[in-house]
């Protein structure tokens, strides 16, 4: 049977949309990966925030990175320090799987590649009371400010704007189903921000209307 453009844009979305078992593979390995790090004697850990796509509601299937920011506590070395002290802990716990930095994260390849998690070394700059900044490695020396939480509750808020529910987090599956199929080398996070900055300034949202719209305006 014949489809529209707009329902072939809706089963596309629901294809995009992570596995359970990819979610679950998820779970198992998350405890895991917490035990190493706390067991480590070169740093201590304030707390685990899982951030990036496959929390955001924005990740692809087959594609989706789980990340995980480690707020460390004691003195603040520096990002190459802190990202050998996340890499050391880590391969002592897993030495048969891959473990290899790249700035910003650390990454550990499960499964042969198949779960990759990348593990982001931060120290919080803000008071408790206000929202979470911290540290986090640049990409290529020296430490960065970023702030997770507001960029979720960013694009939540536009995801939930009256006449676009849905469409922020849909058109950002949308991109980096485009990055990933045509290997574009460019930021998940940016494509991501920017699509929820499109999608602030709509009013309603169509998938092929507006992906066409996004990919003219960045």
């Amino acid at each position: 049977m014949a489809l529209t453009v707009s329902q072939g844009f809706g089963i596309f979305l629901e294809r995009l949309t992570p596995l359970q078992s990819e979610r679950d593979a998820k779970a198992r390995h998350r405890l895991s990966v917490e035990t190493s790090l706390k067991g480590s004697t070169r740093f201590g850990v304030q707390l685990f925030r899982e951030t990036g796509s496959f929390t955001h509601g924005t990740g692809i299937r087959n594609h989706c990175d789980v990340d995980l920011l480690v707020s460390m506590s004691g003195s603040q070395p520096t990002s190459d320090t802190a990202l050998n002290w996340v890499k050391d802990a880590l391969k002592a716990s897993f030495p048969t799987t891959a473990v290899e930095i790249r700035r910003p994260t650390v990454v550990v390849r499960f499964a042969g590649g198949v779960e990759q998690w990348e593990i982001l070394p931060g120290f919080r700059t803000s008071s408790q009371s206000e929202t979470p900044i911290y540290d986090i490695p640049g990409p290529a020396s020296g430490w960065m400010s970023s702030a997770p939480t507001a960029h979720l509750d960013y694009v939540n808020s536009t995801n939930q704007q009256v006449g676009v529910v849905g469409g922020t987090k849909k058109l950002a599956r949308l991109a980096k189903a485009w990055k990933y199929y045509n290997r574009v080398p460019i930021s998940s996070f940016y494509l991501e921000m920017r699509a929820a900055q499109y999608m602030a300034a709509q009013k309603s949202f169509s998938a092929a209307l507006y992906f066409c719209g996004y990919l003219e305006w960045l």
